[in-house]
């Protein structure tokens, strides 16, 4: 089981994703998958910044 990721580590990750996608040169197939990636780690980050807002 891997360690659990911080808040900022999780916004790191977010923002590789994006950067890769918004390169245009993935073909399909990795675009989905960076995507699916970004989703996840935007999930996780959901529930902290909800916290914050508090």
């Amino acid at each position: 089981m891997g360690k659990t990721r911080t808040f900022e580590e999780e916004l790191k990750q977010l923002e590789a994703e994006v950067s890769l996608m918004e390169e245009g040169n993935l073909p399909l197939d990795e675009l989905i998958a960076h995507f699916r990636q970004g989703t996840e780690a935007a999930k996780k980050l959901l529930p902290s910044a909800s916290e914050s807002r508090k």
